[in-house]
């Protein structure tokens, strides 16, 4: 897979009135070496582990972005399957595995992860960080059961280490639904599902029996984040971004902070203590078949930040709509890491870059591939 360091001409296209789009060319001079404006209250972290995956099958690549400040990324192996979730926790990059496993790797050097359980259809992972002193620390994984042959998602729970003992299923959370989506806040985990609920589990028992419903969002909760204090955020596969209090008499009524016709919010990321979160978006592509990524800056209000276009596919791709979206979203200090792919059954395109806060000026793209699209990824804390 070929990696270079890109610079990206954009230009801004209006659509819908609310959304900016990022397209131009690229070549393989001139890289973007500039450094991105930081994002008051985000995390240091020490760059990024991503993961990609080309449009025909095959492993994956893990990439490594930006560590001890190095512009760009560097292949960093490991997974055996398509990634839909990953994260760092207690100083291990755990990693969910659709095809069935989930994995322990070091973030610096993944080129040989090992299996912490298998477990079918990983769809998304949640680290228990506030136990990663304990001597069991744990991670809550949910699943598609529709990856075997079932309807409905399940949650497990698995030790962070390969000596720690069997993962254990504790329950699944709603028939015929699957978990998209998990996120742990203020010692309770919070569960999008597909049939539109977030549900909030009390954690550390034998089962997640005691799962209630905690908001309902009208469609499909793809996405869940929090500030990690007073609010869980979400997005929908209707183009929602909510804001839902953790606590008081309006716990659990989400207000709609934006609606985007057409698109579906894929990822969510919510600076810590605050009430601003970030958007990653797949919209109808407005003068072609297919879709594109967008980024939005949510507060208040809504902004648009421009991202670079995706590489041209390849002369011999396989002629079919690409269907762009940003998958994954990290706020740092340094910026805003953003990956976008495009993943399908014959093609896939991708790039990441280091945004500023505010999308004041163009995003530094860390690394761009006409052949593999991003499909998760996560911060790695600064030490």
């Amino acid at each position: 897979m070929r990696r270079a360091l890109l610079s990206i001409g954009l230009m801004l296209v209006a659509t819908t009135g609310l959304i900016a789009a990022g397209c131009g060319s690229s070549s393989d001079a001139g890289a973007t070496t500039r450094a991105a404006a930081g994002v008051v209250g985000a995390p240091a972290l020490d760059g990024i582990v991503a993961a990609a995956q080309s449009g025909r099958g095959g492993k994956p690549d893990l990439l490594r972005c930006g560590a001890a400040g190095s512009a760009s990324c560097d292949a960093n192996n490991g997974a055996m399957g398509p990634v839909r979730s990953m994260q760092v926790s207690d100083g291990k990059l755990l990693v969910g595995v659709f095809t069935g496993e989930l994995l322990t790797c070091d973030p610096d050097r993944a080129v040989s992860c090992d299996a912490i359980g298998k477990i079918p259809g990983i769809t998304a992972i949640a680290a228990d960080a506030a136990a990663a002193k304990d001597a069991t620390p744990s991670v809550y994984v949910g699943t598609n059961g529709g990856f075997d042959g079932g309807s409905s998602g399940d949650i497990w729970r698995c030790p962070q280490a390969t000596a720690g003992g069997a993962c254990r299923n504790v329950g699944t959370p709603r028939p015929n639904a699957y978990v998209a989506s998990l996120v742990l806040a203020k010692g309770t985990l919070y569960a999008g599902l597909d049939d539109g609920r977030i549900l909030s589990c009390t954690t550390g028992g034998a089962s997640l029996s005691l799962c209630t419903t905690f908001a309902r969002a009208g469609s499909g909760v793809l996405s869940v984040d929090s500030n990690g204090t007073t609010r869980v955020f979400a997005g929908t596969d209707a183009g929602a971004v909510l804001s839902c209090p953790l606590a008081g008499p309006s716990r659990g009524r989400c207000t709609t902070v934006t609606t985007v016709p057409g698109a579906q919010v894929r990822s969510v990321a919510a600076l810590p203590g605050a009430n601003t979160v970030y958007a990653g978006l797949s919209l109808d592509a407005p003068d072609a078949d297919g879709k594109v990524g967008r980024l939005l800056r949510c507060d208040a209000s809504c902004t648009p930040i421009a991202l670079p276009a995706p590489p041209p596919a390849p002369a011999d791709s396989p002629i079919e709509a690409a269907e762009s979206a940003v998958t994954a979203v990290v706020p740092s200090a340094a910026g805003i890491w953003v990956g976008q792919g495009t993943v399908t059954a014959q093609r896939a395109q991708g790039v990441i870059s280091l945004c500023p806060a505010d999308g004041s000026t163009p995003c530094a793209v860390q690394w761009s591939d006409p052949q593999y699209g991003v499909t998760a990824m996560t911060g790695v804390p600064a030490q």
